[in-house]
């Protein structure tokens, strides 16, 4: 057969069945990897009919017995047994048969993945569980997060089966050393807390539960969970002092505008941050609820608030007017504090009757975020309306509905603009963060004795309504708290049981920080 074929333009069928047995001798002489050749194999030996044999491979050089055995769907799997002894290897190819026969059966796989792969195919299953609903994307951002971290950590086991069951007995100690540079995070220069190694620890346990039910890592995993102190952890993110609150806010006035960040948009995207802060300080939302928000998930009302001061009998012109129109009053209406008109009026007991019309926002958070859906009433309503005009003034035109209200809506320097239209990043208002409190220390010389971050926004709401007497179980339903969690706070509050004077003092104090401190219905 080894002659040129010449082939007939119209073949016989004896010609046919000539060329067919030509192709067949061709097709089983050009295997690449010498399988099924004749001299591929040395004293093959059928052990289970053709299921399983043992042999020696003539192109190796160790002589050692290899098995091969059916898989099904056509393909075959070989393995070397690593014994010259056919006794021996006539023994071990039984019992690997048996056990990789069985995986079968159950859904295992016999052609292992590489580690890289597998947690690919992990996170493939995520994407699933996130289309159907049964996770949220906020959770799978927080995952892959994670498995980030777990792709170096396991760089030098190339398989599953290479894993070994205390793989994760160094991880703390790796993820706090090797796996953390200060000079990469000048502004946050402390490693990973105890919290968030737990959490990392708890995303890995969920692939390695995952690899065992799909057959890929039959065993259990030591996970080296850290104790935490859950009185501390509150202090991870502390509440603001309300002096430390008002310095920032004071500050935050003049900071918009500092001399080098008179660039485009630089003056425009501060100014949001600041809103952004002060919404967080009087919502209690977390920093990714709030910039999940678009305009169509906020509801202003207007609503009046009432104070009565003291009788002006006796009082002279001069006296009235400087009552009616103190410095405090100036000072909100200058801000905007409240949403709209501000009236005074004499009652028949001469006292004075001040009547102030504040915006209330009914804010439906996100069901695709760390709680699920619910219902917040801010008493900052004033700061939405106060973004929607910057917006307007930036731009031309009012957000539409659809709009995030924390959008992005580009730079004079920017290469590339599909990131328009988009939630701004929790990345950027972090710098800004940054930024806002390194400039405190330079211009200022304010230096606080606690690590604030934006998380302390909602520590400090949380504390303050607590301290002005709002029920704690109300106060949970307001920023997706459990209960257990919110007696934590309560725990950790350092004002309890004020009476109702410094309450007053107090409230008065924080709105002249923009904290709004309206007594909302309760129920």
């Amino acid at each position: 057969m080894d002659s040129k074929l010449d082939l007939p333009s119209n073949p016989t069928p004896e010609q046919l069945e000539l060329i067919q047995r030509y192709l067949s001798v061709q097709n089983r002489g050009d295997g690449g990897h010498g399988y099924g050749k004749q001299n591929y194999y040395i004293d093959k030996t059928s052990i289970i009919d053709k299921k399983l044999i043992i042999f020696k491979h003539k192109q190796k050089k160790k002589d050692v017995w290899y098995m091969r055995f059916y898989v099904g769907n056509k393909k075959y799997k070989t393995l070397s047994l690593g014994t010259s002894d056919k006794g021996l290897a006539t023994e071990l190819a039984l019992e690997k048969w048996r056990t990789l026969k069985n995986q079968i059966e159950v859904g295992g796989v016999v052609f292992e993945s590489t580690t890289e792969e597998s947690i690919d195919l992990y996170l493939d299953h995520l994407k699933e569980l996130v289309d159907t609903e049964q996770i949220k994307k906020l959770t799978l951002t927080c995952k892959r997060t994670s498995l980030k971290k777990l792709r170096v950590y396991l760089q030098d086991h190339q398989r599953p089966s290479q894993i070994p069951l205390n793989v994760l007995e160094d991880y703390t100690k790796w993820r706090r050393t090797k796996n953390w540079d200060k000079n990469k995070h000048p502004n946050n220069p402390k490693p990973p807390t105890d919290q968030t190694i737990n959490r990392e620890l708890c995303d890995f346990k969920g692939y390695f539960d995952w690899m065992k039910k799909k057959k890929l890592y039959p065993h259990e995993v030591d996970y080296p969970f850290i104790k935490v102190d859950h009185k501390r952890s509150v202090e991870s993110n502390p509440s603001f002092d309300v002096d430390d609150w008002m310095t920032i806010v004071y500050y935050m006035r003049t900071w918009v505008r500092k001399n080098e960040n008179r660039k485009e948009y630089g003056i425009f995207y501060r100014t949001i941050f600041c809103e952004f802060l002060k919404v967080l300080a009087n919502s209690g939302l977390r920093p990714h609820e709030a910039l999940k928000l678009r305009w169509t998930d906020i509801q202003l009302k207007k609503k009046d608030e009432v104070e009565y001061r003291p009788s002006t009998k006796g009082l002279s012109f001069d006296q009235l007017r400087e009552r009616s129109l103190s410095k405090k009053d100036e000072d909100d209406r200058d801000r905007g504090l409240y949403g709209g008109s501000s009236k005074l009026q004499y009652e028949d007991d001469g006292r004075l009757k001040h009547t102030r019309e504040r915006l209330i926002a009914h804010i439906e958070v996100s069901p695709d975020t760390k709680t699920g859906r619910r219902l917040v009433i801010c008493p900052a309503g004033v700061y939405f309306r106060r973004i929607r005009n910057f917006y307007k003034d930036k731009t031309g035109s009012f957000p539409k509905p659809n709009d995030f209200i924390f959008m992005n809506i580009g730079t004079t320097h920017s290469k590339k603009m599909d990131f328009v239209g988009r939630s701004l990043s929790t990345d950027h208002l972090r710098k800004l963060w940054y930024e806002l409190m390194n400039d405190l220390k330079v211009d200022k010389d304010v230096h606080f004795n606690k690590n604030y971050t934006m998380y302390s926004c909602r520590s400090f709401f949380i504390n303050q309504r607590l301290e002005m007497g709002v029920p704690p179980n109300y106060v949970a339903k307001l920023v997706g708290h459990s209960i257990k969690t919110m007696e934590r706070h309560y725990e950790n509050i350092q004002l309890k049981n004020l009476e109702p004077e410094l309450v007053e003092v107090r409230k008065k104090k924080l709105e002249q920080a923009d904290f709004q401190t309206y007594d909302l219905e309760l129920g």
